[in-house]
């Protein structure tokens, strides 16, 4: 395997860490002092490091320039599902709860590392193409719900 082989998937590692570390940040002390709408733009920055993970994996598991037939509809399911999973995961009446059990909203963030890589993953593993589209939309249930559920931005 060459550098430029390598380059990617390493890249794609470095993505799903750095996706993985922020189930620390809700332990932190200073965690339920950040506004709603500004955890969950961080709830979309997950989304999109683990998104952008499960791209290159996708791309890095088969040779370049090889086209893939369409896939099963499992992937389909996958691909559709994640950004609906995304948005009711930042449902309003979970907010007080979390906040008060960090350790479930540490967890929380885990699962949002999974919809994020599984979003891409499983959209490219249908067709090249649909994971950039489900990737996208699970990050906008991020942005989506920081500006939306009666809470607002700023608030």
């Amino acid at each position: 395997m060459t550098a430029t082989q390598r380059t990617p998937r390493i890249a794609a590692f470095v993505l799903l860490v750095c996706a993985l570390a922020s189930a620390v940040v809700p332990l932190l002390p200073a965690a339920e002092e950040l506004p709603v709408w500004k955890h969950h733009l961080v709830h979309g920055l997950v989304l999109a490091l683990a998104a952008g993970a499960g791209l290159l994996f996708a791309h890095v598991r088969r040779p370049a320039g090889t086209r893939r037939e369409f896939g099963a509809a499992g992937w389909v399911i996958i691909t559709v599902l994640m950004p609906v999973l995304s948005m009711f995961l930042m449902w309003p009446t979970t907010y007080d709860w979390l906040e008060q059990h960090p350790l479930a909203h540490s967890m929380e963030h885990l699962v949002f590392v999974a919809l994020g890589f599984l979003a891409t993953y499983g959209g490219e593993e249908y067709m090249p193409g649909v994971g950039w589209v489900s990737g996208i939309a699970t990050v906008l249930t991020a942005i989506a719900a920081a500006g939306g559920f009666g809470v607002g931005w700023g608030s």
